[in-house]
């Protein structure tokens, strides 16, 4: 079964984005990604910045919007012109890169390998 897309409000803040890892806060707007697993259907979420359209879907981020994007809000957000248009911008976008963070020594010290071995 292929994937199903849609946007909405969070209704918590409780997930986080798969690209940059960072909380989406309650009433953010979100972009989820729908599959099966077996029986059990699993939702990964993205901050619009952050979303790719996948390699799969071969079209541009307005026909994405126009076409595949399921819109769950209650207030009808796709319906609004100018915010249809500031999304396919932040889709069509480079989505943003989470900073790599070396906080544990053995991360430091692969990093500093790679970096000797570059040079």
């Amino acid at each position: 079964m292929p994937a199903d897309y849609h946007i909405e409000h969070a209704k918590s803040s409780k997930s986080s984005c798969k690209k940059c890892k960072e909380k989406i806060q309650k009433d953010e707007i979100r972009i989820g990604i729908s599959s099966m697993k077996g029986d059990i259907k699993i939702t990964g979420w993205n901050h619009p910045s952050c979303f790719t359209i996948p390699r799969t879907i071969k079209v541009s981020a307005e026909e994405f919007v126009n076409e595949y994007l399921e819109d769950q809000t209650a207030d009808g957000i796709l319906d609004d012109p100018d915010f249809k248009q500031r999304l396919v911008i932040q889709i069509s976008s480079t989505p943003k890169k989470k900073e790599e963070k070396h906080d544990n020594p053995i991360a430091n010290r692969i990093a500093s390998y790679k970096t000797a071995f570059e040079e």
